[in-house]
């Protein structure tokens, strides 16, 4: 039986329906995503962010503009409604209708388990706690962490849990039918793979394992736990690289602590963790240079550096024909050959487009 045929639509129809529309939508390519609406403490934390920055542009030729104003990034054709956008000089809007801003200098999402993984991306740098800040050197300002979070209470867990030790997480995972990660005292059950996401993976230990031959690196698969020791989470990188003898936590010999390249491939019910809590325990591994993350759905992997001041720097390659080059371990990942005979699924619905 085949699927109801998909009705695309132009920009200008987009714009046309958006401006009478009771409720907001992004667009992409002929179809409009209906926005979910924000909690509490998202709006209170927009707020504070949105009054911080103005304050400190009072006197300089910036504007900070909240999420009611639509961005569209004209390279990709994406409208979207940033939480805050920041201009310094005029800002460039698409028509004289004077809703659609095109050239920021800042913007600001504000994540929820719903949005993270889309939101995530770019270079990193981050800091923890209410007394950390972020520095925008592009307009001579900082996000303090005690006023974005000023009045924002987060709710605390109302069923009392029951918690176990590392220990006894060990215990009932090496006698385990199923693999499961661990933090702060609860266990987590990980979820089977796809036929691609394993090929992926098995593509990606050939060719690094063949690129390290001849150098004191090795290449671990999924099977290998990794303990992050200042967060204390155990998790099954799908990839993990050492170089030089490997740091295990045991003599049992299972749980590895200083890798220097960490690959995950993303999956819909994963790609928001992956991007975003795993990728905070992972940057405190003092040993750890890079963090791949590998699309099974489209030919895209992502790759972030720890630099030598400890930002993470991002570099990206889609298709076939690129490459992501791993400078610590003198080594790469070709597209061609991590996508080596894995097939995307075709979509089943009929394109219509129209204008």
């Amino acid at each position: 039986m085949s699927s109801v045929p998909k009705h695309y639509i132009t920009p200008e129809e987009y714009l046309h329906r958006e401006r009478k529309a009771e409720f907001r939508s992004e667009f992409f390519r002929g179809e409009m995503f209906a926005m979910a609406g924000a909690s509490a403490n998202h709006n209170l934390i927009v707020l504070n962010a949105g009054s911080l920055l103005r304050e400190q542009l009072k006197k300089k030729p910036c504007r900070v503009y909240p999420s009611d104003l639509k961005l569209r990034i004209e390279e990709t054709g994406l409208y979207t409604y940033p939480d805050l956008s920041v201009v310094c000089g005029e800002p460039q809007l698409e028509s004289d209708a004077g809703d659609v801003l095109l050239n920021p200098v800042v913007l600001v999402e504000v994540l929820s388990d719903s949005t993270e993984a889309y939101d995530r991306g770019w270079n990193l740098t981050s800091c923890q706690g209410l007394e950390g800040k972020i520095m925008l050197e592009a307009i001579e300002s900082e996000v303090l962490g005690s006023e974005v979070y000023d009045k924002v209470v987060f709710t605390a867990p109302s069923v009392p849990k029951h918690y176990i030790t590392p220990e006894e997480y060990l215990h009932r995972e090496r006698k385990a039918k199923f693999r499961s990660e661990f933090f702060r005292g609860e266990m987590f059950a990980t979820a089977g793979a796809s036929a691609n996401h394993n090929l992926i993976v098995s593509n990606c230990i050939q060719t690094l394992g063949q690129q390290l031959k001849k150098k004191p690196c090795r290449v671990y698969p999924s099977d290998l736990k990794l303990r992050i020791e200042r967060t204390g989470l155990y998790t099954y990188p799908d990839l993990s690289v050492v170089c030089g003898e490997p740091q295990l936590e045991s003599d049992a010999g299972d749980v590895l602590l200083n890798p220097v390249v960490l690959v995950e491939v993303l999956s819909d019910s994963t790609e928001a963790y992956d991007r975003g809590k795993k990728f905070e325990h992972y940057r405190t591994i003092p040993s750890l240079k890079h963090y791949v993350l590998i699309a099974q759905d489209r030919h895209s992997i992502d790759c972030f550096t720890r630099s030598s001041d400890g930002s993470w720097n991002l570099t990206s390659c889609q298709g076939l024909e690129g490459k992501i080059t791993l400078e610590a371990i003198e080594s790469e990942l070709l597209g061609s050959e991590v996508y080596d005979k894995v097939v995307f699924t075709a979509p089943t619905s009929t394109t219509n487009a129209t204008g």
